[in-house]
């Protein structure tokens, strides 16, 4: 990759290349440094670093990994942050390794949840590397936004990803067939204990990395407020997850696992369509 690049900007001759990956974020630091190492040999290199707050970044991360495909996440939140959290949430440990890498040029970070309700996180971009000409192009750029799975599909596409039988074109079908008829009501999977548990450990951390990286604005980043329930959850989440148990019992029966996933799918979706929670 990097001798493409080099080539590509030898033949070209731009101002300033620009390199973004959110998977970066979760490849290892060794492999990381060494591209740093190979991108300084075409020039100068700053790198810029967004980071969340840990409870709202981790509730979201969970739901890709359930989702992500067929072999995706089996693991119950709970479960999942017990297992992974630590390594996870971490962020000196995770990143602080990229202000000792060695490189020419800057070492940025800044709070995500602080810009998106600020400047707007390209703007702030644009500004931050010395490309204001292009903030206003990017974010007037009509760019087409796409629903989160939900806490509760979320639930149900690891119940799916739960059962080795089920194909890749079948498990398509009924998640399409799930979101399609969607929910308006969601909550954090990061609430009552589980968000104190967080807030103690990483709120500290924030405040100390706020200053030691100078990330400003921090508001958000190191003032944790309580995320809000949804009364329409609360009235009907109890009922669902009933349902959603019984199927998943039925799941490790010996036969008729498709039947048992296809009447989880039904019942699922005819919950929510007697509730009037659509898809907003």
């Amino acid at each position: 990759m990097v001798r493409s690049l080099a080539e590509e900007i030898a033949s070209t001759a731009p101002r300033r290349v620009f390199i973004s990956a959110e998977n970066l974020s979760t490849t290892a630091p060794q492999h990381v440094s060494a591209l740093v190492r190979d991108l300084e040999g075409i020039g100068p290199v700053s790198i810029i670093i967004t980071l969340r707050r840990q409870d709202k970044w981790i509730d979201s991360f969970y739901r890709q990994q359930v989702a992500g495909n067929r072999h995706g996440e089996t693991r119950d939140f709970g479960k999942y942050l017990k297992d992974e959290g630590s390594a996870l949430l971490d962020y000196e440990r995770r990143f602080g390794f990229l202000r000792d890498t060695g490189f020419s040029g800057e070492f940025i970070a800044a709070s995500f949840d602080d810009m998106t309700k600020g400047p707007g996180i390209s703007r702030w971009f644009c500004q931050t590397v010395g490309a204001d000409e292009a903030a206003d192009t990017l974010c007037s750029s009509d760019v087409p936004r796409y629903a989160s799975l939900t806490r509760l599909e979320t639930e149900i596409t690891r119940l799916m990803n739960l059962s080795p039988t089920l194909g890749s074109a079948r498990r398509t079908e009924l998640l399409r067939a799930v979101y399609e008829v969607g929910t308006a009501a969601d909550t954090p999977f990061t609430t009552g204990d589980i968000f104190e548990e967080l807030r103690s450990v990483y709120e500290p951390k924030n405040l100390a990395l706020a200053t030691e990286w100078n990330i400003s604005p921090a508001a958000e980043f190191t003032t944790w407020t309580k995320p809000k329930r949804t009364e329409e959850w609360n009235d009907h989440y109890e009922a669902i997850a009933n349902q959603l148990a019984i199927a998943v019992n039925a799941m490790y029966m010996p036969v008729g696992r498709a039947r048992h996933l296809r009447r989880l799918a039904d019942a699922w979706i005819d919950l929510r369509r007697l509730a009037g929670m659509k898809r907003h």
